[in-house]
């Protein structure tokens, strides 16, 4: 081999590496690390070393679907979200090259008679600018993968890798027969099985926009509940205080009496009573916003008859434009992933702050709770039975967010997860 080959198939690799790299961006974010850059250096020196030293085989082809394994999860997401699209991008170039022989096929052009560094130039050229040019047309816009089953990824990865698989045989079958309709039915079935392949993408972003949809009803279903249940505990403040009135207003008559008696212990044990009963009542205001004091409330009673601190700061100097039904989706979710988090911990002392304030353009909402060991942002799951239902808190906050060009960061140590969440309040 000589040295433009070689040279040749390192350009091969490293522009093999970028597009599957706009690839993955496309679906998620990359994942930062220390030595991001030194391992996709270290990842194209051995990419090249593959392509120069083993030759078009089996083995080849394993090995680089396990270096673009090791590619996709240098992005957030679960792996077997990453599994599914590197077989997917891996079949991309495979088809592109069977398009590109049949093309050869149809121009009458005799790959026997072409030199093999020729044939292997042009074709890798024109399959890296088609695939190029394909990986660009499926990445338009970001694709938003929820927490659909695995089950359908594990069926879209074995479809794609068979519609490749398929299509390397009817490629062999078109240069062996001599048949000329039978290579137009064998051209046509790999027509077909590309589109197939391409659909699998459109397929994959239908079930997760139903996804986020099922999602979006169970979260409003969820509110309304909620909101509810914050009536009915109004419903029996009210009761209360009305009680507490009454009581008072009987109280006071007795006191009264102990008083023109001259018993003034016994008066003074009655107002004793009757603070204790003032205090007892649960009608304490967080924040001054009434939708976000709604779900505070809850969630503080949900959070205490669990054994779990919880403590408010709120600063309101400013109105909230923002919609007070997306608001409570935010705080709402944020304080369920708390409180699930506090019930996990190994912590004797679980406790969850929140801090809420509205100062100018910036609307600011931070949650922090104890954890029992560090969480990767990129690996929250729920710990409920039942995923099909929880799992999603933090996505849907996300989307909520970035709707309203807000930002969101979220740290984590062995002690404390703290989400922070800026909405522009305009």
């Amino acid at each position: 081999m000589n040295i433009w080959i070689m040279l040749f198939q390192v350009f091969n690799a490293v522009s093999a590496i970028y597009i599957y790299c706009l690839f993955f961006g496309a679906f998620s974010e990359k994942r930062e690390f220390k030595f991001r850059n030194v391992a996709l250096i270290g990842l194209a020196i051995i990419w090249s070393t593959v392509l120069i030293f083993i030759p078009a085989s089996t083995v080849r082809s394993v090995l680089i679907i396990l270096m673009i394994i090791g590619l996709s999860f240098t992005y957030c997401s679960i792996w077997y979200k990453n599994i599914l699209l590197s077989l997917l991008v891996f079949c991309l170039p495979g088809l592109i090259e069977v398009f590109v022989g049949m093309a050869f096929l149809a121009l009458g052009i005799n790959v026997s008679q072409i030199d093999e560094n020729t044939f292997l130039i042009i074709g890798t050229l024109i399959s890296k600018l088609l695939t190029f040019a394909l990986v660009c047309f499926l990445t338009t816009g970001k694709h938003k993968f929820g927490n659909i089953s695995v089950w359908y990824y594990i069926t879209f990865s074995l479809l794609s890798l068979c519609f490749s698989l398929v299509a390397i045989i009817i490629l062999d079958y078109i240069y062996l027969n001599n048949r000329l309709h039978m290579n137009i039915i064998a051209m046509i079935s790999v027509w077909l099985l590309a589109g197939s392949s391409i659909l699998i993408f459109f397929v994959i972003d239908r079930i997760n926009n139903l996804h986020i949809a099922e999602q979006n009803l169970f979260v409003s279903q969820k509110l309304l509940k909620e909101q509810k249940l914050h009536y009915e505990d109004i419903i029996e403040e009210q009761k209360y205080v009305a009680k507490i009135r009454h009581d008072i207003k009987n109280s006071l008559i007795g006191i009264l009496a102990e008083l023109n008696n001259d018993n003034h212990y016994q008066a003074r044990e009655k107002l004793n009573h009757m603070f204790e009963d003032i205090n007892n009542s649960n009608s304490e205001i967080l924040c001054s916003d009434i939708a976000l004091n709604t779900i505070l409330t809850i969630k503080k009673n949900d959070a205490l008859q669990k054994g779990i601190g919880f403590t408010c700061e709120s600063h309101m100097s400013s109105v909230v434009q923002v919609d007070s039904i997306d608001l409570c989706v935010i705080l709402g979710n944020a304080l369920d992933n708390a409180i699930e988090a506090c019930e996990n911990t190994d912590n004797l002392n679980p406790k969850i702050s929140i801090f809420i304030s509205s100062q100018g353009s910036n609307f600011i909402i931070s949650v922090k709770n104890t954890v029992s060991k560090r969480i990767a942002p990129q690996a929250l799951i729920t710990t409920k039975p039942d995923k099909k239902h929880h799992g999603f808190g933090i996505s849907r906050i996300k989307e909520l967010v970035e709707q309203y060009d807000g930002n969101i960061n979220i740290n984590c140590d062995d002690e404390y997860f703290e989400i922070n969440i800026v909405i522009v309040n305009e």
